[in-house]
């Protein structure tokens, strides 16, 4: 173990490291900062979004997970705000599967699963590895307290 671990802080980019020599090997991109809910625990009642214009482009994003895989990233997850609300987000993920041949094992995203019934298929289709629901709960007066919005969308999508 102890070589193991003097080979991987002596080999692994210093960008990849903490300050204990412990190897970073995950990257969460967030798309964008807007989110069709109003969870209390997270959204102020009167957000303040970016512009669309202030965002990073897909293109520049893509550039900069290509460069974090060949740093050694092995594993992108995909979060926001609302992921599936940012236009272009099924191509991302497709794009994202070239950088397999450069050592992305894994895609991932974390959504709020709203959407799910229109991207679930088109996701998988994209190559999307993992999926996270943040699902507050299963009581439907409960999800709509914390979240302004209702539970169906998000069961159809479930399933």
């Amino acid at each position: 173990m102890q070589i193991m671990k003097q080979y991987h802080s002596e080999t692994a980019p210093m960008l990849l490291q903490d300050q204990y020599g412990r190897i970073k090997r995950k990257l969460r991109i967030s798309v964008t900062d807007r989110c069709n809910f109003k969870c209390v625990y997270c959204m102020p009642e009167h957000p303040e979004w970016l512009n669309k214009q202030d965002l990073l482009s897909f293109e520049a994003l893509f550039q900069f997970c290509s460069f974090m895989v060949q740093q050694g990233i092995e594993s992108i997850r995909i979060t926001g705000g609302e992921p599936l609300m940012r236009q272009g987000i099924v191509h991302f993920v497709r794009d994202l599967q070239a950088l397999k041949a450069l050592g992305l094992k894994r895609i991932s995203m974390t959504t709020n699963g709203h959407y799910l019934a229109k991207y679930a298929q088109q996701l998988k289709d994209a190559g999307l590895d993992d999926l996270n629901i943040s699902l507050d709960s299963l009581d439907p007066i409960q999800f709509k307290e914390l979240t302004k919005k209702k539970l169906e969308p998000v069961l159809e999508g479930i399933q």
